[in-house]
């Protein structure tokens, strides 16, 4: 089901502007001005996700959220019990788990604190899809085209599980 227009444009204002991490845009922020606007859609968007309950709209949030290290919403993003299997599946492949794999065995190997938050967000992932645990696999997401080391995963730190390769179809 497609979203209402001004309902993605209320997601992509929660998805466009900040951080994410309301630290470091406190510490940018021009003026206290922008401080408290930049505050405010940090608890806006932190109530999104943490109470929305359609995975159409989690979907779309995912979809749109530029990475680039800031992962604090997509955890909360993978925490939340309604995000669809497809959007965790799509969330953890352009997570490049190959090459977090490839190199740590778990999040506290990574010395680095961005390495080690994405490599968080992939054991996450990993425990929510390993365990069943979604509400829905409505959200269509075909692995296979960001699969990069195929064959090679027993040199791997860590093994991928074998339910993130599986395509979920609509």
């Amino acid at each position: 089901m497609a979203l209402p227009e001004n309902r993605q444009q209320e997601i992509m204002r929660l998805v466009g502007e900040g951080s994410g991490d309301p630290e470091v845009d406190d510490k940018h922020a021009l003026d206290e001005h922008e401080k408290r606007r930049l505050r405010e859609l940090h608890r806006e968007r932190a109530d999104f996700l943490r109470t929305c309950a359609s995975p159409e709209e989690l979907d779309f949030f995912a979809a749109h959220w530029a990475r680039d290290g800031r992962e604090k919403p997509i955890h909360a993003l993978v925490e939340n019990p309604h995000t669809d299997a497809g959007t965790l599946l799509r969330v953890y492949w352009y997570s490049d788990p190959e090459y977090f794999c490839s190199e740590y065995g778990s999040a506290a190997d990574a010395d680095d604190a961005t390495e080690r938050d994405i490599m968080t967000t992939l054991e996450r992932i990993e425990r929510r899809m390993t365990g069943a645990e979604y509400k829905t696999a409505s959200v269509p997401f075909d692995p296979k085209g960001h699969i990069t080391m195929p064959g090679r995963g027993s040199e791997f730190a860590r093994p991928i599980p074998e339910v993130m390769y599986r395509p979920i179809t609509a």
